[in-house]
């Protein structure tokens, strides 16, 4: 095996390092996706969600025993300003373990935020993150989806506030989901 140092950035070409090889906890490999349009859907209420489209990253496990590390962050609205709610999706089913109870009225979720105005240039931010262990060495698809928690239908958009309206002081934001494979 012949290496080669780039002087200039580096860089290390013509090494090749096994996986079997990695120590536990080692990130074996990383998929991304950022999403920089908009997305808008009518969700109806009663805890309903709906997938995101265009927000999602497929990654194909090396081993059984691997876990995957999702992590997203997520901007927008919905027609009553700033609040949003979302679950983790693989292969386009909520993953079990990533919602909260929902005792009594309340609605399972992965993550929620509501900035506490009505103000309909607002938009809210969650992050969220989860290590998932999902026995695969097939093709596996992590996504996200909007959940509304109100009783009514509601709009709901990513990556821009609930008006829209063609202001400066109106946003228009990425949101971002990336997955790693971890070494069990």
């Amino acid at each position: 095996m012949s290496l080669t140092l780039d002087g200039g950035t580096g860089n290390i070409t013509g090494l090749n390092v096994e996986t079997g090889n990695l120590p536990a906890g080692s990130i074996l490999q990383v998929v991304s996706t950022t999403k920089t349009d908009v997305f808008t859907v009518s969700v109806p209420g009663g805890a309903s969600s709906s997938a995101v489209t265009g927000l999602t990253a497929t990654i194909t496990p090396s081993s059984t025993s691997n876990k995957i590390l999702v992590m997203l962050s997520l901007s927008g609205s919905n027609d009553v300003a700033g609040h949003l709610a979302f679950s983790f999706l693989r292969d386009g089913s909520i993953i079990s373990g990533t919602t909260g109870s929902s005792p009594g009225s309340r609605t399972a979720a992965t993550s929620s935020s509501y900035n506490g105005t009505t103000d309909t240039a607002s938009m809210a931010h969650i992050n969220g993150i989860y290590l998932d262990s999902p026995g695969s060495t097939s093709s596996l698809t992590y996504g996200v989806s909007l959940v509304n928690v109100f009783g009514v239908t509601r709009v709901m958009a990513v990556n821009r506030s609930e008006d829209d309206n063609n202001d400066a002081f109106r946003a228009r934001t990425v949101s971002t989901i990336t997955v790693m494979e971890v070494a069990a």
